[in-house]
């Protein structure tokens, strides 16, 4: 009984670490600068990263002539949800909104379990929709951080309070961070997808691999869809 309680209780472990219950910022990695910070944040946040391989395997599975159309999709998604600070001169965190951050994580997940072959109009919708949600985790992020904020990770500076994103505009720190965003998101769901195709062509039991990911990347979001109602 011991052993079979193991996993529940490492995947509920995650699913906290995953909970966003206080929306801060915490970019420390802006210390190499704005765009890589806005590179590895995506890549170092978990449950956007495993809303990223989750998408990569959805379009793996569905094969090249699918994701041709549906890649290309999420970089513009990226843009705009990382804008949507600015666009709706808002920076409120949002912390009830972790069912959408569960929903990133089911719907490309569950479709990999499924294993069907969707219509092309799918993978786009879904590429569109993963790309506004973890665009507007990384810009809400971004405009809630203090100006100061790499002088404040080396103790240089001290902390200042957030400046709101409205009153402050569009700058080139800005810009560099969501392209940092945008180039982490589609360098990664590119590489990833590429290697279900060229290793699932290879041998018969990477498909069988890919399912059993994807079942367990959708049993986290729906964990998570589950604990947000008792935020």
């Amino acid at each position: 009984m011991a052993c079979c309680r193991r996993p529940r209780t490492a995947a509920w472990a995650l699913v906290l670490v995953l909970a966003p219950f206080e929306a801060q910022a915490h970019l420390a990695n802006l210390r190499f600068g704005d765009f890589y910070g806005g590179l590895l944040h995506p890549l170092t946040t978990p449950a956007q990263a495993l809303a990223l391989i989750a998408l990569a395997l959805l379009l793996g599975q569905q094969g090249p002539s699918r994701a041709r159309w549906a890649l290309p999709m999420l970089p513009p998604a990226l843009v705009v949800g990382a804008l949507a600070p600015w666009l709706l001169a808002t920076t409120h965190p949002g912390c009830k909104l972790v069912w959408i951050d569960a929903l990133a994580l089911m719907i490309p997940a569950l479709l990999v379990v499924l294993a069907v072959r969707l219509p092309i109009l799918v993978p786009v919708l879904v590429a569109v929709f993963i790309g506004l949600v973890i665009g507007r985790a990384n810009g809400m992020e971004f405009a809630l951080l203090p100006r100061d904020e790499p002088l404040v990770a080396t103790g240089i500076a001290s902390p200042m309070p957030p400046i709101e994103a409205s009153s402050v505009g569009l700058d080139a720190d800005a810009w560099l961070f969501i392209a940092g965003t945008t180039t982490a998101g589609l360098v990664s769901v590119a590489l990833i997808a590429a290697a279900v195709v060229d290793l699932g062509g290879r041998w018969s039991w990477i498909a069988i691999a890919v399912r059993a990911l994807g079942s367990w990347i959708a049993a986290i979001g729906l964990m998570l869809a589950t604990l947000s109602n008792q935020l």
